[in-house]
């Protein structure tokens, strides 16, 4: 596998690896070779370029990355499935529902759901690989995936410009591809996009926008819930929001949403009650 042209020296970042992989071993919590949770930690060691050479050894290993953005020839492509939860989104979700990290959200009746759908997720990732989604607008919609400042946030802004530095390259389409399906699956478990939901409704809603409603004092008008209002506001300002899912008469909104932002979850709101929607 060609190693992207952004990456000057391969012998010296594998010999910086081992050395901070030495390193690592000592003074943190041992990681797999090769996860995600490894490659992250040497990030922060080696900076962006490290990641490059990384990721092509970890596919040549058969780990962690899954592969959801392909190339066919000539062009960047989607297969619409989503990559695995990671640990640090199921926590969070599980937090919500004051229930442990371990719990079967299915056997709860609970699903992680998405407000903006990975579906969306994945074709504005694939749009920006194809030159088809312009720098500002991938960087807007993806940040507002995430409230910011934090080892999440930085963690994804650190993936994001590898893949923007590769692209800017000339990188070949196997390292792109491999950069742009590590992010995209930090994007899928991006916390504040992800918030637990009634099961049945969230496999109901599908690939459509799912937000959350807070209900004013009085019952008879409704909010977006602080996160989602955040991100209807920037995904619908790149006319890139998803429709909503309406019931069939199209009265109503449907919504799976569960968390302690809100006072109204898993049911159907008025259209017609919901300010600045």
């Amino acid at each position: 596998m060609e190693v992207s042209p952004s990456l000057q020296n391969v012998s010296l970042v594998e010999q910086n690896t081992k050395d901070t992989s030495k390193h690592s071993q000592k003074t943190s919590q041992a990681v797999a070779p090769y996860s995600a949770g490894h490659i992250l930690q040497l990030q922060k060691a080696l900076g962006n370029r490290a990641v490059v050479h990384l990721l092509s050894a970890q596919m040549r290993s058969k780990q962690a990355v899954q592969l959801k953005i392909g190339h066919d020839g000539t062009s960047f492509t989607t297969d619409g499935k989503r990559p695995g939860w990671r640990s640090f989104l199921k926590k969070s979700t599980a937090d919500e529902l004051k229930v442990s990290a371990s719990s079967n959200f299915a056997k709860l009746g609970y699903d992680r759901a998405h407000r903006i759908p990975f579906s969306a997720i994945e074709h504005l990732l694939c749009d920006f690989c194809n030159g088809d989604a312009t720098e500002r607008e991938f960087t807007e919609l993806t940040d507002a995936m995430y409230d910011g400042g934090d080892e999440e946030y930085e963690n994804m802004n650190s993936a994001r410009d590898t893949l923007i530095e590769s692209i800017k390259a000339g990188a070949t389409p196997s390292n792109i591809r491999l950069e742009a399906n590590f992010l995209l699956g930090l994007l899928n478990s991006a916390t504040k996009n992800v918030s637990p939901g009634d099961a049945s409704e969230n496999r109901g809603i599908q690939d459509r926008a799912d937000y959350g409603y807070v209900a004013s004092p009085g019952g008879t008008t409704f909010d977006l819930s602080p996160r989602s209002a955040d991100l209807h506001s920037a995904w619908s300002s790149w006319d890139r929001e998803p429709e909503l899912p309406m019931t069939p008469g199209g009265e109503h909104v449907r919504s799976s949403q569960i968390s302690s932002e809100q006072q109204q979850s898993g049911t159907a709101v008025s259209l017609d009650q919901i300010n600045d929607l």
